[in-house]
């Protein structure tokens, strides 16, 4: 029993820096996307591109398809367009 503890404690240390991992490319696209932002508003074009977000999602299936990894198609779908939703906001923020 002690060792299944010291097994659960080993996952849990290791999800923390799974999280920290994903915190800092969450911030990182964040910036990226608050910069393309600006750009897309200088030359005119839509903040949001419908198309582009399918090819995101698209990408990434056949990604996760290609590395054999077991992540659900709902999963990464929700994830996803989470983190787009955030990416547009941040877009949408004016004089940060």
């Amino acid at each position: 029993m002690k060792e299944l503890a010291g097994e659960l404690n080993e996952h849990r240390a290791a999800i923390d820096e799974y999280d920290a991992q994903i915190l800092v490319l969450l911030a990182l696209r964040l910036q990226r996307a608050k910069q393309m932002g600006q750009i897309k508003t200088a030359i005119g074009k839509p903040l949001r591109d419908p198309v582009r977000e399918k090819q995101i999602f698209s990408r990434l299936s056949e990604l996760n398809n290609q590395l054999q990894k077991d992540v659900p198609a709902e999963c990464i779908e929700e994830v996803f367009a989470s983190i787009i939703g955030w990416s547009l906001r941040v877009q949408q923020k004016k004089g940060s």
